[in-house]
């Protein structure tokens, strides 16, 4: 809890140095506004972070359950291929077997 009221708090302080134009001191310029993006910024990476991660792995257990119930459906063959009938016009491996003249 006192890291969502810090990040309020820092996001409140960046919006209030640019928003209210407090911006002709030159500590807040040179110190105080580097400082709070420094501070902020990585927090909002991290949370960016675990955000982006949740999602991939909620789309990854989708995915998942997706192809588990397809295959349950039926849309996989399991039985053996049948073999095709051979005609004698059809194509045929060649013997594998090498003879030198």
């Amino acid at each position: 809890m006192a890291f969502i009221w810090r990040c309020v708090f820092q996001w409140y302080l960046v919006t209030f140095i640019l928003f209210h134009k407090v911006v002709d001191n030159l500590f807040v310029l040179t110190v105080l506004i580097p400082v709070v993006l420094f501070l902020f910024f990585p927090f909002a990476a991290v949370i960016g972070g675990f955000v982006v991660g949740i999602l991939a792995a909620i789309l990854l257990v989708m995915f998942i359950v997706y192809r588990m119930r397809k295959k349950d459906e039926g849309s996989y063959a399991l039985d053996e291929q049948k073999q095709p009938p051979i005609y004698p016009y059809a194509y045929q491996k060649a013997p594998t077997k090498e003879f030198y003249a």
